[in-house]
């Protein structure tokens, strides 16, 4: 039984987790970015199209199955990661041989040597997987934090060492293979749990069809969250794909904060709740009050304030890619609904129904690809009508599935785009009156805007500061545990 104080104990350790990390990353990206140049994140952003379908491929849905079948799971661990390690070798040793064929396409010789190393993290990736999903079962994020943490900081450390090195794209690529084999080392020594037994079949024939549409659907998200990258790439000059890639590396930066926080721990909510529709709703109503009221003023700010962000803190060189930032900021606006939506409907066992709206959408996004050849800002601000249709139809979906009422997220959605928009608004005339970007300045308008956030917040929503005091008490009575 998940009592209210186990998820606010859970969200609020996965809070920690990946805003500490993403602070990390942040401060390493900052520096990296000062060190390299825009070609170095170009190569790696095509490579990451590569990447990011071979991490999905790997994991092929089998963890979300696994947390499903949360009670009698630990029978089924070493077959799922036998999966996962025999996907990673074939996925390998096919990038090993084709390596000099991508290399060739792009143009760009250095890219044989570095995906052969580079994925080698896929093989460290696949052998921590089910030791993830063995303390997500058991909602202890606090050691996932640790993990993760310390994963972050000595990966981080060995990316500045090699780019004061002036070894260029290798710093990147050391600090992705670094930060995964880090992460296989903690899981391992803190689980201490080791695959035995034979494979058994008996977990893809009861969980094949479920873990095939998840994999479906993580597969098109793969593709497509990269798939402006890779067309930049082979469309633009290499410089470039670096701009956008590094636009898209911020953004990332927050997004997949939040998307984190709220992603395993909701669905494992919304999955160990799924025959009490009832506490179900409660639970999800909850949750996107939350993050709409986080998310939606925060990525309008951060875009009103990018100029002065980006100046300042990567320097000059990347000022060309603040109007890709400010474009995707704007689309993710109601990213975490979608996948409070999304989660909610796989819990409840609607695989095929949200493979279905995804192969749709991603359908949408390859018809804005055919805007690319005028110019990168024709195909975003297409990418931003496609997002926001689209969160209008996962709202419609689970409405009709927990008869879930349309006013009352409305009800939440309004106050926070208001709040977030009064916010930008002030912050960008104050851009307009006082366009000087030094620190002092920076900080002002930043404060402003953050300020005049929290005011209209505790204004609209005046129970929240108890909330929070409730979460701050909760993780501090479970401290010791």
């Amino acid at each position: 039984m998940i009592t209210d104080q186990k998820a606010i104990r859970a969200l609020a350790w996965s809070a920690i987790d990946r805003t500490c990390q993403q602070l990390v990353q942040l401060l390493v990206g900052i520096l990296l970015a000062r060190l390299l140049a825009p070609d170095d994140f170009g190569l790696m952003g095509i490579i990451m199209f590569f990447a990011g379908v071979s991490y999905t491929l790997v994991e092929g849905g089998l963890g979300q199955a696994v947390i499903k079948e949360h009670k009698n799971a630990h029978q089924y661990y070493s077959s799922v990661w036998y999966m996962h390690m025999a996907f990673s070798l074939l996925i390998y040793i096919t990038f090993f041989l084709t390596a000099p064929l991508i290399a060739k396409f792009f143009h760009q010789e250095h890219l044989t040597q570095i995906i052969r190393v580079l994925f080698c993290a896929l093989i460290f990736n696949a052998g921590y997987l089910i030791q993830y999903t063995q303390l997500t079962i058991q909602l202890n994020y606090k050691a996932i934090a640790y993990i993760n943490f310390i994963s972050t900081i000595l990966s981080g450390i060995a990316g500045i060492t090699l780019a004061y090195c002036n070894v260029g794209v290798w710093a990147l690529v050391v600090q992705q293979v670094s930060y995964h084999f880090i992460r296989l080392c903690a899981f391992s020594l803190h689980t201490r749990w080791k695959p035995q037994g034979r494979f058994s079949t008996e977990f893809i024939r009861k969980y094949g069809r479920f873990s095939a549409n998840l994999l479906g659907t993580g597969l098109l998200n793969a593709l497509f969250t990269n798939l402006y990258a890779f067309c930049i790439g082979k469309l633009y000059p290499i410089k470039q794909t670096g701009y956008y890639t590094q636009a898209q590396r911020q953004n990332d930066t927050i997004q997949f904060t939040f998307m984190s926080i709220f992603n395993s721990v909701s669905y494992n909510l919304f999955a160990q709740t799924q025959h009490n529709i009832h506490h179900q709703k409660e639970l999800f109503n909850k949750i996107i009050h939350k993050a709409n009221l986080l998310t939606i003023p925060l990525f309008i700010i951060l875009a009103a304030t990018s100029p002065a962000l980006f100046d300042l803190l990567l320097g000059k060189q990347w000022i060309p890619a603040i109007p890709y930032f400010q474009l995707l900021c704007v689309s993710q606006l109601f990213t975490i609904t979608d996948l409070l939506c999304y989660n909610l409907l796989n819990a409840r066992g609607n695989t095929q129904l949200t493979f279905r709206v995804e192969c749709l959408k991603k359908g949408c996004m390859l018809f804005s690809l055919l805007l690319l050849p005028i110019g990168i800002h024709y195909t975003l601000i297409a990418y931003i009508g496609i997002c926001w249709v689209f969160t209008i139809i996962w709202l419609y979906l689970v409405h009709k599935e927990i008869t879930l009422g349309v006013r009352s997220i409305w009800q939440d959605l309004v106050p926070a785009i208001a709040i977030g928009c009064i916010a930008g608004c002030l912050i960008w005339n104050i851009n307009i009156l006082i366009p000087q970007a030094t620190p002092g300045w920076m900080l002002t308008k930043i404060s402003i805007g953050f300020t005049t956030y929290a005011l209209l917040t505790a204004k609209v929503y005046p129970h929240l500061l108890h909330e929070i005091k409730i979460i701050i008490k909760t993780l501090q009575s479970n401290k010791d545990e």
